[in-house]
């Protein structure tokens, strides 16, 4: 008996796997793995196996780990060779990218299409997060309207493959809202003491980042 650990069925990119080879016999059985190459050519894995346990450790596998892998033993009563094969598919999700349109600077008022593809050999979801994490849509495809200075964020989106626990990748893309400053926020002590310190503070918003400068009776 050959099996793999975990199934290979939710064998990701990263992981580590056990190939495991059963036989009974006495004395105890001494394994080989092979892994079938191009033209039916196979490579033999042994020198990376615990041959008397039948262990074959795999780790950090990737997409190229994937292929027919082949445990074989000497049936010592007969001299037969006793051999079988398991197929390794390792679950992977590359190609993550984010289109944004239109890709021209960005007014207020403006709208834009986020849009986030990946190639996967299974089925993928897609989740759109802001900054701060919040998720605000599902689909493969974000659309923001009216866009405001507040608009302007790092947006995520997140891919993920719901028969393969684990299996995600995320993007980023950056909306800035371009526009002149807006100031949003002053702020002033009503009534100071004389000869008393005071702070205060002026907050606007524009994209680029504004810079502030104070005046004093508009001097």
């Amino acid at each position: 008996n050959l099996h793999v650990m975990p199934s290979s069925a939710l064998v990701k990119e990263g992981d580590d796997v056990k190939l495991v080879c059963e036989a009974d016999g006495n004395p105890a059985p001494v394994f080989s793995f092979y892994k079938r190459e191009l033209e039916d050519n196979w490579q033999d894995l042994s020198a990376l196996a615990d041959s008397y346990n039948g262990v074959l450790n795999l780790h950090d596998v990737n997409k190229s780990s994937s292929g027919l892998y082949r445990c074989q033993t000497l049936d010592l009563d007969d001299m037969r060779m006793l051999e079988k094969d398991v197929e390794l598919v390792v679950n992977y999700i590359e190609g993550v990218s984010v289109k944004m349109e239109p890709s021209s600077p960005l007014r207020e008022g403006d709208s834009v299409r986020l849009s986030c593809d990946a190639y996967s050999p299974v089925a993928l979801d897609y989740h759109w997060r802001d900054a701060k994490g919040r998720k605000v849509a599902e689909g493969n495809e974000l659309l923001l309207r009216n866009l405001t200075f507040e608009t302007s964020s790092n947006f995520s989106c997140k891919v993920m493959a719901p028969s393969v626990p684990g299996l995600e990748q995320s993007k980023q893309v950056a909306v800035a809202v371009q526009g002149k400053p807006r100031i949003v926020a002053v702020s002033s002590p009503l009534y100071v003491r004389q000869d008393e310190v005071v702070n205060l503070t002026c907050k606007a918003i524009a994209f680029p980042k504004p810079s502030v400068h104070w005046s004093i009776n508009g001097t």
